[in-house]
């Protein structure tokens, strides 16, 4: 009979939002389950295993649980692995918060690392963020963090401006407003990262001022600074102004994605319309934005409608080119392809079910795409030439033609088989279903 923590490997990608399970309440964990719970965050055949698979996914659940339980046990394995775990975006959100909840245990080992010059700066920010939860979670201990982060402002490190640039911001999170007069030399200094956090914007965190007398640097290169507005602006820089305006972790946040996830939409083995792909969009029908005004949902919809039969557009004229980012740096220049595949899988995921020849195809031109949605792939593309991953990146775009081929041929032969609909009636001049606030008639009726 499976443990009660053995559970946890079914469990497998976390749903959508920020709210956890209670873990100790649902499988019945208890201080017996822990060590168990340990060997899934350390173990390599979990670390390792794809990220399709359930498996890979019972190291979340385990570091979860073992901070709703507050293992203290857990505290040395959790910081042994960090180091291994920063390509992962879910362990550096979440493992600072788990090691907040173990409480006091954590304080020195965080502090050493937030001060740990030799180290990558993200460890150090995971550092930093797990004092600030401890803080936040153990009230009685937060004089003792902020005696910490005193301690650091004494000698900062001038080369962690990202660090130190957080640090500000923690710092006015938790209150600490007497701490002004010792962040101010950062900026003096220029030991900031000006791109995240300015002088003004530290005097707006600190109540020190309302509002800004002056542009932030970098704001007229920010497409996402102020919404895109007239003829000339973008249908691209539209889209991304409300999804950055609107949506949560779980949305589209990007072009490179963006593009993927209606390359998989053309994809699909089934005809997907608006009202079936907009929800993924955004993260969830739960997630979808509350519009402050009708303007802005036409203008969002428009632009994005533009963006998608672009797209379209591209695979039926045979000159589909999926959006890679060319990082161009020495030692280091290639194509990132890791938002475009994971926009593309968001899509894939929509995908009624397939027979078992098409589910076959699906994977075998999919491959490459599932490969660079992984972090395990990520550091595949770190140790190959350029001309290596020059060769991968035409191998992705020739699968996924040949996959859009594919299927494209099937919507075609279905397209002539006779459809009874069982779904409501809609009238040419009711609001369409796909949320697009348009009239049916110009919107999904075409």
């Amino acid at each position: 009979m499976p443990s009660n923590a053995q559970k946890l490997q079914k469990i497998g990608r976390p749903s959508s939002g920020h709210k956890w399970p209670d873990y100790v309440q649902e499988y019945g964990l208890d201080a017996s389950d822990i060590p168990e719970l340990i060997t899934y965050i350390t173990d390599k055949t979990f670390l390792d295993s794809r990220p399709s698979s359930r498996k890979f996914w019972a190291p979340l659940h385990a570091w979860r649980a073992l901070g709703q339980m507050q293992a203290e046990a857990a505290l040395a394995p959790l910081l042994q692995q960090m180091p291994e775990l920063l390509e992962d975006d879910y362990a550096v959100a979440e493992i600072p918060v788990v090691l907040g909840m173990l409480g006091p245990a954590a304080i020195e080992p965080a502090y050493t690392l937030l001060c740990a010059a030799d180290e990558d700066e993200t460890l150090r920010i995971m550092g930093l963020d797990t004092l600030t939860e401890v803080a936040k979670r153990h009230p009685q201990e937060k004089a003792r963090v902020l005696a910490l982060y005193d301690r650091y402002l004494d000698s900062p490190d001038p080369a962690a401006t990202g660090l130190n640039s957080l640090l500000v911001l923690q710092l006015a999170e938790l209150g600490a407003l007497d701490f002004w007069p010792r962040v101010v030399p950062l900026f003096e200094q220029g030991w900031v990262d000006e791109t995240l956090l300015d002088l003004e914007d530290a005097e707006i965190e600190f109540g020190l001022r309302e509002e800004r007398d002056s542009p932030r640097r970098g704001a007229a290169a920010d497409p996402d600074s102020e919404q895109p507005e007239g003829e000339e602006a973008e249908a691209i820089d539209v889209v991304e102004y409300y999804l950055d305006k609107y949506g949560a972790d779980e949305a589209i946040l990007g072009a490179a994605e963006l593009d993927g996830f209606f390359s998989g939409i053309a994809c699909a083995p089934n005809t997907l319309v608006p009202s079936e792909w907009l929800p993924s969009l955004w993260g969830g029908e739960e997630l979808m934005p509350d519009w402050e005004t009708e303007e802005e949902i036409h203008d969002f919809h428009d632009a994005l409608l533009e963006e998608y039969n672009l797209v379209m557009e591209e695979f039926i004229t045979g000159e589909f080119s999926a959006m890679f980012y060319n990082i161009d740096e020495p030692d280091a220049a290639h194509f990132f392809v890791r938002d475009w595949c994971n926009g593309f899988l968001r899509a894939a995921n929509l995908y009624s079910t397939m027979p078992d020849a098409d589910r076959y195809v699906f994977e075998r031109h999919t491959e490459l795409v599932r490969l660079y949605a992984s972090e395990t792939g990520s550091r595949k593309l770190e140790t190959m030439s350029k001309d290596e991953i020059a060769a991968q990146q035409q191998a992705i775009e020739a699968d996924v033609t040949a996959l859009q081929h594919h299927f494209f041929q099937r919507r075609v032969s279905a397209a002539h088989t006779p459809f009874v609909s069982s779904s409501p009636k809609v009238g040419r001049n009711d609001l369409c279903p796909c949320g697009s606030g348009k009239k049916f008639k110009n919107c999904c009726l075409h």
